[in-house]
């Protein structure tokens, strides 16, 4: 499903150039878990950041599902986001007059997703994370964890 190829990230503050990731190899199947783990600075939220194609790595290959996203015009990345990755973010990024649910609800939304069957998905997705019961909740109604 993901497949990092000698992936190399590189940051440039003023003059220095800072390497996040060198060389990185990773391959994960459809129905693998993994957990990314490390110190802070080890290239954690970098990786992350490409494999969901929000930063483009400075060499190397991420494939998603046979696709090499390196590759792709941001149109087909745009096309990409929204039918194969989801984030969450450390800052949630919630719209804040909108409950839970419909926060859930918004990209399916865009994507053209009937209704009836947004709606049952929104419910699965809250009660995978143990939600449902907070569905009508705004987020500054929710605890952090929550």
């Amino acid at each position: 499903m993901v497949e990092c190829i000698n992936v190399h990230k590189s940051y440039k503050m003023g003059k220095v150039i800072i390497p996040a990731l060198r060389g990185l190899n990773l391959k994960v199947k459809r129905t693998e878990v993994v957990a990314i783990v490390g110190p802070s600075g080890s290239g954690k939220t970098t990786l992350l950041n490409c494999i969901g194609t929000i930063d483009r790595p400075d060499e190397g290959q991420i494939i998603i599902d046979g696709i090499d996203v390196t590759r792709l015009s941001e149109r087909k990345l745009i096309e990409i986001r929204r039918k194969k990755i989801g984030f969450i973010f450390q800052t949630f990024n919630l719209i804040p007059v909108l409950t839970a649910f419909e926060n859930v609800e918004i990209p399916m939304i865009i994507t053209g997703i009937p209704r009836e069957q947004r709606r049952k998905r929104v419910m699965e997705l809250l009660r995978l994370v143990r939600l449902e019961h907070r569905a009508n909740h705004r987020p500054s109604e929710l605890s952090g964890g929550e």
